[in-house]
């Protein structure tokens, strides 16, 4: 890893050295205790992204914009939601997660993603875990960690490769590493909503999921917003230490 990427990646937060759930975290860090995939002869991959799809994005009108979210939101959630009640019998799970990452290149006292040891998922387990939950009628994909976006470039094959299927795809990131060429580069292959995890406004040690820090990439991912069609949410983890900030 570069030094640059190395000092970018660093925990940021004095965060207590016991953690919540010991026993989860044991279960999530012990190598042995996962399951694994049958090996394939030839590891699967995905397909290389081709970028831009879109040369030129023009912003869409307010009702195209929303036109094209009811749509997606029905085929992707309603429209599978409905058919899980009928197939009550068989597994159609509605919101699977991938996790890609453990890693983080934050450190909050409250989350387990803080061991940088721990490999992220391989091409091989994405491609064959996306193809499996296509085959049984999902139709949504939430991206975890970790910081998903540690590896922006296998993101990106994930996301064109889910959105080809017409896979609605949710990416929860704390937006350090969320630059403009990333917001296009997800944007153009069919990102459906990015969820901000932003806990104070001001960057604090004891809460490093700040807005501040990120400002300029959250303003641009607004921006951006009506060019692709993809939505923008925040997420907050209140603690005892932002609820003053919470109130007012």
């Amino acid at each position: 890893m570069a030094p640059a990427l190395q000092q970018e990646n660093a925990p940021t937060s004095s965060a207590p050295p016991s953690r919540l759930d010991q026993k989860l975290h044991q279960i999530l860090y012990k190598p042995e205790a996962r399951t694994t995939l049958e090996a394939l002869p030839e590891p699967a991959v995905l397909p290389e992204p081709p970028y831009p799809i879109h040369a030129d994005p023009q912003p869409m009108s307010k009702s195209e914009y929303q036109k094209l979210n009811a749509i997606r939101t029905w085929k992707t959630w309603g429209s599978p939601y409905f058919k899980s009640r009928w197939y009550n019998k068989d597994l159609r799970p509605i919101i699977p997660y991938l996790f890609t990452e453990w890693k983080c290149n934050l450190d909050c006292h409250y989350c387990w993603s803080y061991n940088n040891k721990v490999k992220g998922m391989t091409e091989d387990t994405a491609k064959r875990s996306i193809d499996w939950l296509h085959s049984i009628g999902s139709r949504v994909l939430a991206l975890m960690g970790g910081e998903p976006l540690l590896r922006p470039k296998f993101i990106h094959k994930i996301v064109h490769y889910s959105a080809k299927k017409d896979i609605f795809v949710y990416l929860p990131t704390n937006g350090r590493l969320m630059k403009p060429e990333v917001i296009d580069r997800l944007g153009d292959a069919g990102i459906a909503t990015v969820n901000l995890a932003v806990d104070s406004v001001k960057d604090r040690k004891s809460l490093p999921k700040a807005l501040d820090p990120i400002r300029p990439y959250f303003e641009y991912l607004v921006k951006r917003q009506h060019h692709y069609g993809y939505t923008v949410m925040f997420n907050i983890n209140i603690c005892r230490n932002n609820m003053t900030m919470l109130r007012s």
